[in-house]
């Protein structure tokens, strides 16, 4: 399973991104990543994220052994985590649109499932 595509929520996609920190709202979540080289911060707003977690990256080495793809933004309808999902609540979300999101810097990876109300936006470093 795992069919991950790249997902470019800005252009030119992000290099070399540094976990700075999310922030769990009650069922929106916020993540923080500096880019270093332009001294800029890309903030990622999920606004209905059902679940997520955060791994360090060398805990997923199988993972990323086994799908070269899941590094950087990527995107699935389709992953193993989206099945424990849809396992775990009984399918009570099935006819919701739900995409695994994945955010690979790095320092860790951080999963995230979600519809598509998602906000991207720089901001400049303080």
């Amino acid at each position: 399973m795992n069919n991950f595509i790249k997902w470019d929520p800005v252009s030119p996609p992000p290099n070399d991104l540094y976990f700075v920190n999310l922030t769990d709202n009650g069922g929106s979540i916020e993540i923080h990543l500096a880019e270093m080289k332009d001294d800029r911060i890309l903030i990622l707003k999920f606004k209905g994220a059902m679940s997520y977690q955060v791994t360090d990256e060398g805990a997923r080495s199988r993972s990323l052994y086994e799908h070269p793809s899941y590094r950087g933004l990527v995107v699935s309808d389709n992953s193993n985590y989206l099945d424990w999902f849809r396992r775990e609540s009984q399918e009570m979300f099935s006819d919701w649109d739900l995409k695994h999101y994945s955010v690979g810097n790095v320092n860790n990876i951080i999963d995230i499932i979600s519809g598509d109300e998602i906000e991207v936006v720089w901001q400049a470093e303080f």
